[in-house]
């Protein structure tokens, strides 16, 4: 059937019942479909619209239930040769819109740098999480999905060594001012390590901060912790800090089977070494540092002696003033007698 001239405003093809389909177009190649259109059928799963190739392979079709459904190949929107199965090529501002009514949606667009760029109107970005999670109306909230499931991965696929990923801080232009990045290294046999640095930048300067190195040791303002699991290149301030002591505490000095050095022996060790009996020296100090907890133990046993030093000194004193007030009585009686002769 052949229509020419100006077509009408409703073209309608009834059929009495629904063996075939309402309009066939094909290219004349026997079975070989081009487009049907049907809609005698009422079941849920009948067609409505489908195209098909030569081969008669169905690639689009749509059924009663509302859905439709790609097939085969692939669809291009701005190409004709789309290299996804859902290919956008465009330079708009905009190329992509998903949004729940005409005021709230979130735009996506990709830039000349292949930047993708999600733009929501209102609300927030949220990653497996409800509407009800995300903290703010410019936040972004990541809810894995179980226990022990990744909410958030950050992959460099070349994990040469010195090389990083991570995430970056930017004022939008590209200058960063701060970063949190992953370092790999590669020991010797290439087992892979990750160091994770917290960089910021000051007077305009790029430097990093601080690190968790692969043993899990922290270095704030360095780079080699030297085997502590803590170390600080700087000054720190706390209101209040415990250190746990895993030795024993000299209360013992105060047991009588301590032996306690005589002040003689402390005098002939201070000539000889320049410093207290196990306190360390000035440059055992400068070479190792001072442990905090160790040295607060030793100070506590040096202060237990000199209380014991003390206490001793305090028996003689007495003891001496004893001994000299009864010489000052036996003077006086003395002078008394001498007198009265």
């Amino acid at each position: 059937m052949g229509v020419t001239g100006t077509p009408p405003d409703q073209f309608t093809l009834v059929k009495a019942d629904n063996t075939n389909y309402n309009l066939h177009i094909s290219n004349g190649g026997g079975s070989a479909r081009g487009v049907l259109i049907s809609g005698g059928s009422t079941g849920s799963d009948a067609t409505l619209l489908q195209v098909t190739d030569y081969t008669n392979t169905n690639h689009f079709f749509t059924v009663t239930d509302g859905n439709s459904y790609f097939q085969n190949g692939k669809v291009g929107i701005g190409t004709t040769t789309p290299a996804a199965p859902f290919h956008v090529l465009n330079t708009a501002a905009e190329q992509f819109r998903l949004g729940y009514d005409a005021t709230n949606y979130t735009s996506f667009s990709v830039t000349s740098q292949g930047t993708l760029v999600v733009n929501p109107t209102s609300g927030g970005i949220s990653f497996g999480a409800s509407v009800a999670n995300v903290i703010s109306n410019s936040g972004t909230s990541i809810q894995p999905n179980g226990n022990g499931a990744t909410a958030f991965q950050i992959a460099n696929t070349d994990a040469t060594s010195g090389n990083t990923a991570g995430m970056k801080f930017t004022n939008g232009s590209g200058v960063v001012y701060s970063a949190i990045e992953n370092l790999y290294t590669t020991r010797t046999g290439g087992a892979e390590d990750g160091t994770l640095t917290f960089t910021t930048m000051g007077a305009g300067t790029k430097r990093e901060r601080m690190r968790i190195t692969p043993s899990g040791s922290i270095v704030i303002g360095a780079l080699d912790p030297h085997g502590f699991k803590l170390a600080v290149n700087g000054s720190a301030i706390a209101t209040s800090m415990t250190v746990q002591v895993n030795s024993l505490w000299p209360d013992y000095v105060f047991k009588p089977d301590y032996k306690l050095p005589s002040l003689k022996e402390i005098k002939t060790y201070i000539d000889h070494n320049g410093h207290l009996p196990e306190i360390p020296s000035e440059e055992e100090v400068t070479q190792n540092g001072l442990n905090l907890g160790e040295m607060n133990k030793l100070l506590t046993k040096k202060v237990e002696e000199l209380t014991l030093y003390l206490l001793e000194q305090n028996k003689m004193q007495k003891a001496q003033d004893e001994r000299i007030d009864k010489l000052q009585k036996m003077l006086e009686q003395f002078l008394k007698d001498k007198d009265a002769k």
